[in-house]
């Protein structure tokens, strides 16, 4: 949540596996920093199936790494 420490450390992505769940933040937080973001929003029980969130998070992470420059 500390913008400026974002922006000193270089951080070009957010993946947030608790969106929508009282981590406040999301693509508007993030306006005017250059930072792409992805919020997973899903209930955290045991019988949740959260596999179908596997191959989109790991694209985001992976053109994260593709993009990094520095």
């Amino acid at each position: 949540m500390n913008k400026s420490r974002l922006k000193r450390l270089g951080i070009t992505h957010v993946l947030n596996a608790a969106h929508g769940t009282g981590v406040y933040t999301g693509p508007d937080f993030y306006n005017g920093l250059n930072i792409q973001y992805m919020g997973i929003e899903v209930d955290d029980f045991p019988d949740m199936d959260i596999s179908k969130h596997f191959h989109p998070a790991a694209e985001f992470l992976d053109e994260a790494l593709l993009t990094y420059r520095g």
